[in-house]
């Protein structure tokens, strides 16, 4: 959460305990998501398999997503499996992660 004590205050942020319920509440507020931020290590389902479901679907492959991880060596792959941006942990500039956010966001109003 500590990312989401960062962003907190600029954006309105929704949570999932694990992947499942991340696809779920994507699917129940697909129109009011702006970006998805996606941990690339989570329970029951990883981030690799919901961003593989999300691009695979219709209804949410047009979402922006950033990739979220420790393993900076993921980068490359997961900006070839379609995540939009990279951000790496740990979380040391805020500034930069709010730039590579609204970058993601205002880039996927323009097409």
């Amino acid at each position: 959460m500590i990312l989401g004590e960062m962003l907190k205050d600029k954006y309105n942020l929704l949570y999932a305990e694990d992947g499942i319920k991340a696809l779920e509440m994507i699917d129940e507020n697909i129109d009011d998501i702006a970006a998805v931020l996606l941990d690339m290590v989570m329970p029951v389902m990883d981030g690799v398999e919901v961003l593989r479901r999300i691009r695979e679907d219709n209804k949410t492959k047009h979402l922006p997503m950033l990739g979220l991880s420790v393993a900076a060596d993921l980068e490359n792959d997961l900006l070839r499996a379609g995540i939009n941006q990279f951000i790496a942990k740990p979380y040391d500039n805020k500034d930069l992660i709010i730039a590579k956010i609204e970058n993601v966001i205002r880039f996927s109003e323009d097409t």
